[in-house]
């Protein structure tokens, strides 16, 4: 229940960021979303690491 609330919490800073890009600076609804929507794909990869486990080269996977 905790992790859903926190979710919904996230979810209404996001679309409020949208709405901002959108509303003070005058961007379109398309790159507002895409310009959002790189933002948290770093802050992601931040959390996991430039090289984080998730991230495995198959390549050098099988040679190991």
């Amino acid at each position: 229940m905790v992790a859903m609330a926190c979710a919904f919490f996230a979810g209404m800073a996001v679309g409020l960021l949208t709405a901002l890009l959108k509303l003070c600076f005058g961007i379109l609804n398309l790159l507002a979303s895409i310009l959002r929507m790189s933002a948290l794909y770093t802050i992601n990869l931040r959390i996991i690491g430039i090289m984080g486990e998730s991230n495995v080269n198959l390549a050098i996977a099988i040679l190991l």
